[in-house]
C-alpha cells in the first residue's frame, strides 16, 4: 500500500464539491466524500491499476459523481534519494 499526499488545491476542490453537493441535497456531500475516500483507498492499494492520463499521471474516474482523481505514482528504489523502499501517490487535481 502506498502513501497518498493530497495537493492543497485538490483539498480545496474536494471541499468545494462537498459543499455544493450538500447544498443540493442534505447528506449528498457526505456520500460524495465517502466515494472519494473509497477511490483514494483503491488508488493506495493498487496505484498502477488505472490507465495513464498523461506521461506522468494516472486517472481514476468516480462512478456516481462526475469527478476524476488524477494522481502521480512514483516508486522509490532502495539507495536512490532515500534509504528505504517507499511508494507514493499524490492526488493533484480533482
Amino acid at each position: 500500500m502506498c502513501d497518498v499526499h493530497l495537493h492543497p488545491a485538490a483539498v480545496g476542490e474536494l471541499e468545494y464539491a462537498r459543499s455544493w453537493y450538500e447544498a443540493q441535497s442534505p447528506g449528498l456531500g457526505r456520500q460524495f466524500l465517502k466515494q472519494i475516500e473509497q477511490a483514494i483507498r483503491a488508488v493506495r492499494e493498487s496505484p498502477t491499476t488505472w490507465p495513464l492520463y498523461s506521461s506522468e499521471t494516472r486517472r481514476f474516474l468516480a462512478h456516481r459523481f462526475p469527478f476524476a482523481i488524477v494522481y502521480r505514482y512514483t516508486k522509490k528504489l532502495p539507495g536512490l534519494q532515500q534509504n528505504h523502499v517507499g511508494n507514493k501517490a499524490a492526488v493533484i487535481f480533482g
